[in-house]
This record gives C-alpha cells, sequence and structure tokens, in this order.
C-alpha cells in the first residue's frame, strides 16, 4: 500500500523510517537551549558560513554532525516545520493518522491476521494444498468424486435424461379412462387378506344376473353364509339374556358420578364422607378471601341434591405468630351463576385456643347448586399452616 501526499510518495516501511529521523532532528532542536548571554559571553567562536540557503536544500548529515553553522533564522525555521501546521509535522501527523486509521491501520491489519490464522485450520490447509497440486490433483479429486461406472456423463447430460422422463400429473392419473392391471401383487394374490377400501370408490359395473354376488356367496371355502355365521357365534357364547341375568355388577369407580337416568338401581349410598388436609400458603393467600373448599380432595360442588356438614381443625392456625381474626363465609351459586353468601362467621385468634375451640363446625342446609367456602385472614399468617378438614355428603336423590 502507498500513501500520496502534495511532496512526497513513499511506502510506508519507508515512512516509518522517515519518521524516526525526523523524531531524532525534532528532539535535537528540542534540547537547544542556548540564550543570547551564553553566545555573547561565549570566548571565541569561528563562524565557518556566514549565509544560509533555503532549510531545505541543506544536508541533513552535516546539520546533525554540526559541520555547518546555524543562525537564529535557521534554529526558527526548522521548529517552524516541526510545529503544528508546518509541513513535517503535517506530514508525520497523517502518517500516524494512517497507521491508527480503524479500517486499514496497524490494529485492524493485525486484527485480521489474527483472524486469518485462527481460521486457517489443519482441515481447511489441507484444501489449500490441494488447490496447490495443479490440475492432475483437482482431476483425480473430481474423479473420486464422480465415482467408477461413469464415461461421458455430464450434469447437462444428467438434467436432459431427468427432463425426458415422464412428467405426468396426479390429475393425468386419474383421468385416465381405463388400467389394466399387468400384475396382480398383494394383496389381490391373497384374497383371504382384508382390503383397506375405505378412500377408494368401488362399483360393480355389470351383474345384472347377480352372477358375480352368487358366485361370492356359493364359495362354500369363504363366503358361504354358515361360515361366517359360525366365525361370529364363535366370539362369545352369551346370549342377551345371559348378560341380563347377571345378579350384581360391581363398579370399579364407584366415586365418580354416574348417569343413573334409564337404570334401575335398588341401592345407592346415602351419605359420602370426605378427610384430608391443605396448606395455607401465606405467601399467595396473604389477607386475600380464598376458596378453600377447592382445595379439598373432592370440592362442593355439583347440582344434584345434598346437605354437607364439613369441620375444620385450625389448631394449626392458632398457634401462628401472627395476631388476627379470621372470617369464615358459606357461598352458594344461587342463581346458577353467581355465588352469594349465606353465613358468615368472624373468629379472634383467642377463640382458636387449643382451651376454647380450634374446631370449626359449619352446616351447609340441603342445596342443589355449587357450594364454596371461603376463609380470609385480617393480618397475614408468619407461616403457611397445615389445615386440617373432614366433611360428610349427605345424598338427597
Amino acid at each position: 500500500m502507498s500513501i500520496t501526499n502534495p511532496y512526497l510518495d513513499h511506502s510506508i516501511a519507508d515512512l516509518i523510517t522517515r519518521a524516526k529521523g525526523l523524531n531524532a532532528i525534532y528532539d535535537k532542536v528540542a534540547a537547544i537551549s542556548i540564550s543570547a548571554a551564553d553566545i555573547w559571553s561565549y570566548t571565541t567562536r569561528t563562524l565557518t558560513s556566514p549565509s544560509f540557503g533555503d532549510i531545505v536544500t541543506k544536508n541533513l548529515t552535516d546539520i546533525l554532525a554540526d559541520s555547518t553553522a546555524f543562525n537564529g533564522a535557521d534554529i526558527a525555521t526548522i521548529k517552524g516545520y516541526l510545529e503544528s501546521g508546518g509541513a513535517i509535522y503535517d506530514f508525520i501527523d497523517e502518517i500516524e493518522s494512517l497507521l491508527k486509521d480503524a479500517t486499514y491501520g496497524l490494529s485492524a491489519l493485525n486484527t485480521d491476521l489474527d483472524t486469518l490464522l485462527s481460521r486457517l485450520t489443519a482441515t481447511r490447509a489441507g484444501y489449500l494444498d490441494n488447490l496447490s497440486g495443479g490440475a492432475v490433483a483437482l482431476e483425480a479429486t473430481l474423479d473420486a468424486i464422480k465415482g467408477t461406472g461413469w464415461t461421458n456423463e455430464t450434469l447437462k447430460a444428467i438434467k436432459d435424461a431427468i427432463d425426458a422422463l415422464n412428467d405426468i400429473a396426479a390429475s393425468d392419473v386419474w383421468a385416465y379412462a381405463t388400467r389394466t392391471l399387468t400384475s396382480h401383487a398383494f394383496p389381490f394374490t391373497n384374497p383371504a387378506s382384508a382390503i383397506d377400501l375405505s378412500n377408494v370408490r368401488v362399483a360393480l359395473q355389470s351383474d345384472p344376473l347377480n352372477v358375480i354376488r352368487d358366485a361370492i356367496l356359493s364359495d362354500a371355502t369363504k363366503f358361504a353364509g354358515a361360515n361366517i355365521d359360525a366365525a361370529i357365534s364363535s366370539r362369545s357364547s352369551h346370549s342377551a339374556a345371559d348378560v341380563w341375568s347377571v345378579a350384581t355388577r360391581t363398579l370399579t369407580n364407584p366415586a365418580s358420578e354416574q348417569d343413573l337416568t334409564n337404570m334401575k338401581v335398588t341401592a345407592i349410598p346415602k351419605s359420602i364422607d370426605e378427610s384430608g388436609s391443605f396448606t395455607w400458603d401465606t405467601s399467595s393467600y396473604g389477607t386475600n378471601e380464598t376458596d378453600i373448599s377447592a382445595l379439598f380432595t373432592t370440592d362442593l360442588t355439583g347440582t344434584t341434591r345434598r346437605k354437607y356438614t364439613v369441620y375444620l381443625d385450625l389448631t394449626n392456625v392458632a398457634g401462628d405468630t401472627a395476631s388476627f381474626t379470621v372470617t369464615i363465609r358459606v357461598k352458594v351459586k344461587i342463581d346458577g351463576a353467581n355465588y352469594r353468601t349465606i353465613d358468615k362467621k368472624d373468629i379472634a385468634k383467642a377463640d382458636l385456643a387449643a382451651d376454647e375451640e380450634p374446631g370449626v363446625p359449619i352446616d351447609i342446609p340441603p342445596v342443589a347448586q355449587d357450594v364454596q367456602i371461603t376463609m380470609k385472614f385480617d393480618t397475614a399468617l408468619a407461616s403457611d399452616q397445615t389445615i386440617y378438614y373432614h366433611y360428610v355428603k349427605e345424598v338427597l336423590e
């Protein structure tokens, strides 16, 4: 890369060498600190040359060797070249700017070189070695790619062969009027196997005298009516009367509700009971009103006629360090859509002490709609607490 300057045109290496020489000149000039008094106090001095030409014509070697005398004007001229705005200063500044260029400067070139070296793995170097092998090596590589058994095949020849294939669309196949099967492959050679005709339209084109039908029905080995009946009857020996004559039947899932609309049932359990526990998560529930019946194993929703007696054990709640009053509400979806409170009770923490009433009974009258029990603390509990429950559901229908 070369740099064009109004004054010079040199390579980067040459410019760096010259810049170092100019820096040396600048250092020597900057070191001059002789005053007029120093000059006049000097005992003797022989002037070797009383006149000076343009500083550009002076020999730099002579200047550095102090073989040619200087006067103040010469020093000022040199200093002007080296200071900001001077030709030498601006030239050095341009060199420095080029060396620091973000795209082509030394740092950028060093980064690009590091990138190239990091990407030049052994595998990629091998690729370059292959390229350097010349036409013979390339031909051997292409032969290996092509494989054996080829003569004069080319990419164009392969494309022409593909284009020459019969390009038949699906619509062309279905539009064809008739098709003769040249090979009765499976399943046609095995008529005993089932054929899936769910997406195929099949029709007997002409059988006015039921010849085909009669032939099928008369095939004593495969399609005879007696054989069909025997195959079906052999599957089970139970008649409908046998099924209905079974005296009892145990339901495998008695906990789920059963539709008994069209069934005659002689015995229905009149009550169902459930016991369990749930955790009052104080970080989630806090002082919010929460549906605790939804935390039961089986909630209290339903549309059958029933009533509940529910018991809550708040012993653990009473042991919490927080001071609180808890509000318990019973709600019923009276209109079938919205829960309405039908009973409410506020209980102070002191009333839940072990020697008071830590067990809370809740009676829910007969109902045929969804039921809900909620709980709300006016002050959040200090920690999570386990609440035990038990309820009895009495069936009224």
